[in-house]
């Protein structure tokens, strides 16, 4: 797969139908600018994998549900559930963190997502896709 390819296939699934440049999608291989969530988000949609298999979408699903600067109490009684329910004890045999652990790794099952880091997992999915095709 090359750049072109994926800009292509950003572009058939945003919403918009702008999707990523190529030249940005260079630029996010190379480290050489900041990702955002929303690319991130993107590049996952179009490569048809789960989003949750990138670090920084797990990440800002943390920081999402932790943040507490909301002005609606609706919101914050939601999120001090969520915690709240997320850090109480579980029965024995099961995980003391169900609700936070589902955030953090996306699938209990899959511990090794948390290695998944965007930058240089988009580089290898694209390398792999195209046998070295960039």
């Amino acid at each position: 797969m090359t750049y072109r390819d994926l800009e292509g296939a950003t572009r058939a699934h945003d919403p918009a139908s702008k999707g990523l440049r190529r030249n940005y999608i260079a630029q996010l291989v190379g480290r050489h600018t900041p990702i955002s969530v929303a690319a991130v988000r993107l590049i996952a949609d179009a490569l048809n994998l789960n989003r949750c298999y990138f670090l920084e979408l797990r990440a800002a699903a943390v920081r999402d549900a932790l943040d507490f600067n909301a002005h609606d109490p609706t919101t914050l009684n939601a999120r001090l559930d969520w915690l709240e329910a997320a850090l109480s004890a579980s029965p024995a045999g099961q995980t003391a963190f169900p609700g936070l652990l589902s955030v953090l790794t996306c699938d209990p099952q899959v511990p090794s997502a948390r290695e998944h880091e965007a930058h240089d997992t988009i580089k290898k999915l694209l390398e792999d896709r195209g046998k070295g095709s960039l």
